[in-house]
């Protein structure tokens, strides 16, 4: 044998032996995660399969709970994510300064970091102080200071954060996020080493309800790597948990933070393996290895087997399909006008779910926006002969249909492209992309016409639903621009009390799905979970947010 492959195989067996001591290690050692560890890839040993006896129990005791998210995300850090799994992860290790009170049925908002806040007469200038017993996991305390640096950070256009724009209510942090002015016009002032003012662009009455999601979380700059968050093992943290283990393509798993300042989880250990195929963690679930899945197939809510182990809450999202208007087609309001005649929403639902409520109406019916209901559509034989008169009928056309991928997304394309074949000489082609490739495809490409979206907001006003399509929204993947939209959405945004915005909705809406037609709402997802009997008290919330730290 060649000296240098002889080399090569000595080295190959003594890393293996390294790998193998130190899982060793890991298993004897009494803080290798109450004994709980992960088969590991070796190479040349065998691959074990993702979620294939992934967890082994080795503690009399079981206090870890294993649950499956969805795929991997993009990235763990949230300021530069989309995605809902990314949020999720972000909730348990971080905690904000105002919460859904857990305990309601209804949007009732709580303090959780602040000890107490006020406001100006005008709802423009808003002052806070949070709790002094309040620490960060490797111990030192929360300060004001970690605000004013977490806004400025998700702000900066170094960061460039897809979620900057939900904090464009303060003054001048847009034009910051711009890089037309310096943070120190920023309408954000620490007022001690516990409190802070916020200073908006214009009157704001709920302004506490959209510091709730995670764009308003705090954040340890001295931790930074140049303008990302470290999402490993050393990110430091003020929710009940920190990060115990990071493997890229595999799993994360999440532990008990012992500095946390309310009640010690019942849970202490948190193991999340990333699976691309949902079918995948139904199986692990059967065979008890895994505890808690959120949005299980929809074939499995059905299943005899596993009937006694789901759980249902209506949520607070809506489904709903949108126009790229990028696209020559899409920017027709005659083709946007068939597509909406040509759909059969309530056969859409009845496909996918039976208990599936019909949407005609971009914010859902608990939050108030004056009991708007879109127009119905014009008749499929008026439409057409418009969308004929204006593009004629020799030419085939080619529409492109894109969404993520999922078994639910899938049947619903499907489904939407067997009502729209009856629409001669137009060819609908269904594209479903991974999580990551998918939003970053809406961001950054317009080869489609029409992308599917579900969507659910931070925070349960009006705004949060219609500020997707404004001209300002990063997440306005329609390109959608209208300055009679923007000045109601102002309304929507800023009206001094409830009925003034839920009057503005009312008309944004009217705007936005009966003139432009821009957006077609199909229906008013419900959130689905599988939970083990071991779980005793999933608490599961309306607003879909998850605190596993209150599972019991």
């Amino acid at each position: 044998m060649h000296p240098k492959e002889l080399e090569k195989i000595t080295n190959c067996k003594k890393a293996i032996t390294l790998k193998l001591l130190k899982m060793l290690i890991f298993l004897a050692h009494p803080s290798g995660l109450l004994g709980l560890t992960m088969m590991l890839c070796l190479p040349h040993l065998g691959c074990t399969p993702a979620g294939s006896n992934l967890f082994h129990r080795v503690s009399k005791k079981d206090t870890s709970l294993k649950v499956y998210l969805g795929a991997e995300p993009d990235s763990l850090d949230w300021t530069q994510s989309r995605q809902s799994t990314s949020f999720h992860i972000a909730n348990q290790l971080m905690s904000g300064l105002f919460i859904y009170d857990p305990q309601s049925s209804k949007a009732k908002v709580k303090p959780l970091i602040i000890d107490h806040w006020s406001h100006s007469r005008d709802f423009k200038t808003w002052f806070f102080k949070i709790r002094k017993n309040i620490h960060w996991s490797d111990g030192q305390i929360l300060l004001a200071q970690h605000y004013v640096d977490a806004w400025k950070h998700l702000l900066s256009p170094q960061t460039a954060s897809p979620t900057a724009y939900k904090l464009f209510a303060i003054k001048n942090a847009e034009k910051f996020h711009r890089g037309e002015l310096d943070f120190s016009k920023v309408g954000m002032r620490k007022l001690s080493p516990y409190s802070f003012s916020v200073e908006l662009e214009k009157p704001n009455s709920y302004f506490p309800e959209l510091l709730i999601g995670a764009h308003a979380y705090p954040m340890r700059v001295d931790l930074l790597k140049g303008s990302r968050q470290v999402m490993d093992e050393s990110f430091v943290g003020i929710g009940p948990y920190q990060i115990g283990e990071v493997v890229r393509g595999n799993h994360l798993v999440l532990k008990s933070n012992p500095h946390y300042f309310s009640k010690k989880p019942f849970y202490q250990h948190i193991l999340i393996p990333w699976l691309e195929d949902p079918q995948v963690a139904v199986r692990l679930f059967k065979k008890k290895e895994l505890d808690f899945i959120v949005s299980p197939p929809s074939e499995t809510l059905s299943s005899s087997e596993l009937k006694g182990f789901v759980q249902s809450k209506p949520g607070a999202g809506i489904t709903f399909l949108a126009f790229q208007l990028k696209s020559k087609m899409a920017q027709s309001l005659a083709f946007r006008e068939l597509l909406r005649a040509a759909i059969n929403k309530e056969a859409l639902v009845k496909v996918l779910h039976k208990d599936l409520k019909v949407a005609h109406s971009l914010v859902p019916s608990f939050v108030d926006c004056s009991s708007f209901e879109a127009l119905p559509a014009k008749s499929f034989e008026e439409s057409f002969y418009r969308f004929r008169k204006e593009f004629g009928s020799n030419d085939p056309m080619k529409i492109t249909i894109t969404s993520n991928n999922s078994p639910e997304n899938k049947v619903l394309l499907e489904a939407l492209q067997s009502q729209w074949s009856q629409i001669s000489g137009v060819h609908f082609e269904i594209q479903l992309r991974p999580n990551a490739a998918y939003f970053s495809q809406l961001f950054d490409r317009t080869d489609f016409e029409i992308y599917r979206l579900t969507w659910a907001p931070d925070y349960l006003q009006p705004a949060a639903y219609l500020s997707l399509f404004s001209k300002y929204s990063k997440n306005n993947y329609a390109h959608y621009e209208n300055e009679s939209f923007e000045t109601l959405l102002q309304g929507v945004t800023h009206g001094p009390d409830q009925a003034q915005r839920a009057s503005a909705c009312a008309l944004a809406q009217k705007q936005l799905i009966d003139k432009d037609q821009v957006v077609i709402p199909l229906y008013y997802p419900i959130a689905h979970y599988l939970v083990s009997k071991k779980i005793k008290n999933a608490a599961l919330h309306f607003s879909q947010r998850l605190d596993f730290s209150l599972f019991r």
